[in-house]
């Protein structure tokens, strides 16, 4: 295999490796609506669910060591499922408030961090 081969199988396999990582980051985000939508229901309390999601998060770490996993792969999603949860102000009747705001300063970021990355691309010029 010659080194041109080399390169475009590693380019595949970093293309998969990142697609496979932003499904697993994203794993959560289901869950976070439904959380989200009980919370503005105040179907479940905030706290309950927090000590629910850390019960599972010892649960998942427990099974991992069985399985001779890391456990910080297995509770990886429950720990950014709770990360999100907690910093948000998610107050009975005012969900979808606290969500538009945040999705308005996410927007924001991810504008702003697009302008640095066509900065650098710009700077760089031709190869």
């Amino acid at each position: 295999m010659d080194e041109k081969e080399v390169l475009h199988r590693l380019d595949e396999l970093d293309a998969d490796l990142t697609g496979v990582n932003a499904m697993t980051v994203g794993a959560h985000w289901p869950t976070t609506a439904l959380a989200c939508a009980m919370l503005d229901k105040a179907l479940i309390d905030k706290t309950a669910l927090l000590k629910i999601i850390d019960s599972l998060m010892m649960t998942a770490s427990a099974f991992a060591v069985t399985t001779e996993t890391d456990p910080a792969y297995t509770a990886f999603t429950l720990e950014r499922f709770r990360r999100d949860i907690e910093q948000m102000e998610l107050k009975a009747g005012n969900v979808l408030k606290e969500l538009e705001e945040i999705e308005i300063g996410a927007a924001e970021q991810a504008r702003r961090y697009q302008e640095i990355l066509d900065r650098e691309q710009g700077s760089k010029g031709p190869d």
